[in-house]
């Protein structure tokens, strides 16, 4: 329907459909992690107060395991495929643990600075809704549990972290069982579903 065509930033997109999944929470962080960015949002009485977005994102990933193995994208790919069913062989376990410990280091220093922007005037609230892709949801969530020594020490000893899936949101939409839904188009779904009533 090309008479009927509204632009959103996609976090105020990942925020019309998680408060319609947590309708009685008022304050939390929405993460956001995209091909290329993470955008973090803060959430105050019901409402977006301040979004921070930073450059890394899944493809980050993919970059350095295509990079430390010498490979094109899509063999990165599969490679961590294999790193997360447990399928690799040893030595490729040990360099994919040294590249993911990398990356996470790299988007700790980001997350930390955004934490801090988002801090300045507030306490965060503890509870997480983390939106990402289904093949690096799990890195995401490590990441942000890991313990550390900076300025998010204290938030990441209290978080509570909610994986906005498509298992979270299959109740909001119908899928083709014979393929495997895709979370920010099921995000994307839900929000066109619930702009239309």
């Amino acid at each position: 329907n090309t008479e009927n065509i509204s632009m959103n930033s996609f976090p105020f997109v990942s925020f019309a459909v998680t408060k319609n999944i947590f309708p009685a929470l008022s304050n939390f962080l929405l993460i956001d992690v995209t091909a290329e960015m993470t955008d973090i949002v803060l959430i105050k009485k019901k409402s977006v107060t301040e979004i921070v977005s930073f450059p890394s994102g899944r493809n980050f990933i993919i970059r350095q395991i295509s990079k430390k193995f010498g490979v094109s994208s899509q063999i990165a790919e599969s490679i961590l495929h294999m790193n997360n069913t447990k399928k690799s062989d040893d030595e490729t376990a040990i360099q994919m643990q040294e590249v993911l410990s990398d990356a996470e280091k790299e988007w700790s220093i980001y997350f930390e600075n955004a934490f801090v922007e988002l801090s300045k005037n507030t306490t965060l609230p503890p509870f997480v809704c983390l939106t990402s892709g289904e093949d690096v949801a799990n890195l995401y969530y490590d990441f942000l549990g890991t313990h550390k020594e900076d300025a998010t020490a204290e938030f990441r000893k209290n978080i509570q972290i909610f994986h906005l899936d498509t298992s979270a949101m299959s109740h909001l939409y119908n899928t083709n069982p014979k393929f495997k839904p895709n979370v920010f188009l099921s995000v994307l779904t839900i929000f066109s579903s619930l702009s239309n009533h």
